[in-house]
């Protein structure tokens, strides 16, 4: 059946390329929603890109590679294929589909069998994504808000601080006092971050175009683990080489007991009375192996009710997300709220550039993406540092409550 697409696909991938590239508002676009966004059926549809491939004729179960690059149309395919693989080892994919089905479930859905029977969506349907998500190294999108398209590598962003922007209380007929909100503005650099394989033809060209999806999963997975690393040291450092927006560092209360839960429990509720939820907790494999072996982490509580039952009012997470970095310095944990301290900024998504060495029948493929971390709420992460006592290591003042 003809879609109207053979013979386009070269215009297919020139244009999301251009889109990806946009000078004013790059776009992270992927084959599949380029298709169903310029292609329809005769009743309207969106077609998808199985669509694609069954008027191209191409299988990805059987279909080689080197199948693809005998036609000069089809041989532009073989980027989007490498560029879907990598988009799985960064967990891109994952989290779409992820947030997509979630979607769905919120809005009571349903979906279509491949018998073409209507159906709700079952659990069944996140195994393959959660499977494939869980053995992903890739967790800097867990850290964010978003992350934002820009124009160019240098951003200005605004500079707000709260701190002085208090309530006072006013006598009948007095003067009232007024407070100030210091505003003003930040640049971020966003860099390049780049990864490539060597690779010889025989190695990939008798391969199914599944096949070479996964093999460059790999090369998606340690790029994400720069980008890791890159979202870790933001939270960190911030991101002004001055350290101006850099996390607070704080003491425990007994150096020589390392981490307790009183110490877990100063910088929730600290955070908490700024209208944080530290959901996420950040070190290295030894604090973090610290972390899970507080009694209160890792024993259930007992059944039965306290002698005096207490009530927090002031919400403080229930559930925290542990990752492991090793940009995250010894003896210290990182608690950061994912809702208000970190943006991602993105002047050019994943773009894909590859080069051929007929004599020695190499060929390379190089994956980069200019993208960076800036702060967005300084105050949405603290640092603890077990070997400082809290006496000598206290809240800043510009981490003070509001109503203090």
């Amino acid at each position: 059946m003809s879609y109207g697409m053979r013979g386009k696909v070269k215009e297919i991938v020139t244009s999301m390329d251009a889109l990806r590239e946009h000078s004013r508002s790059p776009r992270n676009i992927t084959l599949r929603q380029y298709i169903g966004e310029k292609f329809k059926d005769t009743a309207g549809k969106s077609l998808e890109v199985g669509h694609l491939y069954s008027e191209l004729g191409i299988d990805p179960l059987h279909t080689k590679l080197n199948e693809l690059y005998q036609d000069e149309d089809t041989a532009y395919l073989v980027s989007e294929v490498i560029r879907d693989g990598l988009r799985r080892g960064i967990g891109m994919a994952q989290r779409e589909q992820l947030a997509a089905l979630k979607q769905a479930l919120i809005s009571q859905s349903t979906i279509t069998s491949e018998a073409g029977n209507t159906r709700f969506i079952s659990p069944e349907v996140f195994t393959d994504p959660i499977m494939r998500g869980a053995v992903q190294a890739v967790f800097y999108p867990d850290l964010v808000i978003r992350e934002i398209g820009i124009p160019q590598p240098n951003v200005t962003m605004p500079l707000i601080d709260l701190s002085d922007a208090k309530l006072e209380e006013s006598a009948e007929g007095a003067t009232i006092e007024v407070g100030t909100v210091s505003y003003g503005s930040k640049d971020v650099k966003v860099t390049k971050e780049a990864k490539g394989l060597q690779f010889t033809y025989e190695s990939l060209e008798f391969n199914t175009l599944d096949l070479v999806a996964l093999y460059f999963e790999d090369l998606g997975r340690q790029l994400g683990s720069k980008l890791n690393n890159k979202a870790v040291l933001a939270l960190i450092n911030g991101d002004q080489v001055n350290l101006s927006e850099n996390a607070a560092v704080i003491g425990v209360t007994d150096p020589t007991k390392g981490f307790q839960y009183r110490d877990i429990l100063r910088g929730l509720v600290r955070l908490s009375r700024l209208g944080r939820a530290a959901t996420s907790i950040i070190g290295n494999e030894e604090t973090i192996v610290d972390y899970l072996d507080i009694e209160a982490v890792k024993n259930k509580q007992f059944s039965g009710n306290p002698l005096l039952e207490a009530m927090m009012k002031s919400p403080l997470p229930t559930k925290q997300s542990a990752y492991v970095s090793g940009k995250v310095a010894a003896n210290q944990l990182v608690l950061a709220d994912a809702s208000s301290a970190l943006v991602q900024l993105t002047a050019r998504y994943l773009m894909l550039e590859t080069e051929k060495i007929v004599r020695k029948q190499i060929s390379g493929t190089f994956a980069s993406i200019i993208t960076g971390f800036a702060n967005f709420q300084r105050n949405a992460r603290v640092i603890i540092d077990k070997s400082v006592n809290i006496n000598a290591a206290n809240f800043p003042a510009w981490m003070a409550p509001y109503e203090d």
